[in-house]
C-alpha cells in the first residue's frame, strides 16, 4: 500500500505500509527506501489514523501519539525532498518502473552487520543462528532418465586467457554442425568447475555457509544438435557431470520465441540456461542486496562458461532476455524458488566468426 497521497497532508514519496513479514505478527511495517529507514507500527493504531485523514478529523488517542511520531520521523507530512530526487522519481513512475524503484533505493547502499569484522565472529553468529530454525534447504533435482556425459577434454594451453578474450565475439549465427557431447562435457565440465569446487566444500566452519560462488544456480541445458544428446530439456547434475532427462523434443523456435525473438537457436547447438534458486541464497542472506548479486553472480559465471567455448572453437550469445513464464514452464521449474536470470547459446563457430589474435 503506497500513502503518499491519502490527503492533503502528502506523505513521503515512496513510503509503503505492509503486513509484518514474521508469521504472528499483526503489526504493520512501514517502510522508507528514500532514508532506508524501517518501523513497525500498531496496525489498529495506524488505521484509525488513516481513518481520520480520510474524514479530515483529528486523530485521539493511539492515533494521534502515532501521528506525532510519524511526524517526527518526516513521514507525516513529508518532508521537503530535493527537486533533483524527486525529478528522479518522477522519471521511473513515468515509464512504469514504480514496483522496481524501491526495491532498487533499498539494495543500493546495505549496512552490513559485519562491516568491521575482522574475526568472522559476527558471521558465525550470524549463521548460527540461521541453524537455529534449519538448515540449507535441499536442493531441487528434477527426475528422468540418467544420461552419462563423455570424459572431457583437458585444457590444451596453447592460447593464452588474453587471447581468448581477444578473440571473442558475441554470435548469433552458427556453423549447423552437430557439437560432439564430449566437447559439451569440456565446456560445462571446465566452465563450472570453480562452482562444482565450491559446492562439493565441506561445511566444517560457520563461515563455510558464506562461501557461494554459484550456490544460488541450477544448469538447464535446452539440446539442440549434440552428437549423442538427444534434443530436448535436460538438467545439467553439477556434481556427476552427468544430464537428467526434463522433457525431450525440438525446442529450437520455442526458444526463438523465448529469445524475444533471437535467431541464435536455429542454428546452435543448445542453449544453457542459469537459474537461480532463490531459497539457496536467501538463507544465507537475508537483506535486499542479495537479489542484486545474484545477478551479478549471474555474469560471473556465464563469463567462465564463455571463455572456455571459446576456446574450443564455439561462439556464444550471452542473453538474460527472456519470455520468463514461458522458460520456466518449458524448463519446469518450481516457480516462484527457481526463475531463469541468464541464457548461453553456444554452437560451432563460423569461417566468418573466427578471430586468430
Amino acid at each position: 500500500m503506497n500513502v503518499s497521497h491519502t490527503s492533503d497532508r502528502a506523505w513521503l514519496p515512496l513510503l509503503t505500509i505492509r503486513p509484518s513479514p514474521e508469521p504472528d505478527e499483526s503489526d504493520l511495517l512501514i517502510s522508507d527506501p528514500l532514508q532506508l529507514r524501517r518501523s513497525r507500527v500498531n496496525r489498529a493504531a495506524f488505521l484509525d489514523l488513516l481513518a481520520a485523514e480520510l474524514h479530515r478529523k483529528h486523530p485521539r488517542g493511539d492515533a494521534q501519539r502515532l501521528a506525532g511520531e510519524l511526524d517526527r520521523r518526516g513521514w507525516r507530512p513529508s518532508r521537503e525532498i530535493e527537486p533533483v530526487t524527486l525529478k528522479a522519481i518522477r522519471t521511473w513512475w513515468a515509464r512504469g518502473w514504480h514496483p522496481s524503484l524501491e526495491y532498487f533505493l533499498w539494495s543500493r547502499n546495505r549496512p552490513y552487520i559485519d562491516a568491521a569484522d575482522t574475526t568472522g565472529e559476527v558471521r558465525r553468529k550470524t549463521v548460527s543462528t540461521y541453524r537455529v530454525s534449519g538448515e540449507p534447504p535441499p536442493r531441487l533435482v528434477p527426475k528422468g532418465r540418467l544420461l552419462a556425459l563423455p570424459a572431457p577434454m583437458p585444457l590444451d594451453g596453447t592460447q593464452t586467457l588474453g587471447q581468448v578474450l581477444m578473440s571473442r565475439r558475441t554470435v548469433r549465427t552458427y556453423d549447423p554442425r552437430p557439437v560432439p557431447a564430449s566437447l559439451l562435457s569440456t565446456v560445462l565440465t571446465h566452465g563450472l568447475e570453480d562452482v562444482r569446487t565450491r559446492r562439493t566444500g565441506r561445511l566444517e566452519d560457520q563461515l563455510d555457509y558464506l562461501k557461494t560462488h554459484g550456490i544460488a544456480f541450477d544448469f538447464y541445458l535446452v539440446a539442440y544438435s549434440v552428437e549423442g544428446v538427444p534434443a530436448g530439456v535436460w538438467f545439467y547434475e553439477l556434481i556427476e557431470r552427468s544430464l537428467v532427462c526434463v522433457q525431450q523434443g525440438d525446442f529450437r523456435n520455442t526458444m526463438r520465441s523465448i529469445l524475444v525473438g533471437m535467431k541464435a537457436p536455429k542454428t546452435a547447438a543448445w542453449t544453457l540456461v542459469i537459474s537461480a534458486d532463490f531459497a539457496q541464497y536467501q538463507w544465507r542472506y537475508r537483506h535486499e542486496r542479495a537479489l542484486r548479486h545474484i545477478y551479478m553472480a549471474a555474469g560471473r559465471v556465464a563469463q567462465r562458461l564463455i571463455v572456455v567455448a571459446q576456446a574450443f572453437g564455439l561462439g556464444t550469445l550471452p542473453t538474460p532476455a527472456t519470455h520468463d513464464a514461458a522458460i520456466i514452464k518449458l524448463l519446469r521449474l518450481d516457480h516462484p524458488r527457481q526463475s531463469p536470470v541468464y541464457t548461453l547459446t553456444t554452437g560451432h563457430l563460423t569461417a566468418r566468426d573466427r578471430v586468430d589474435v
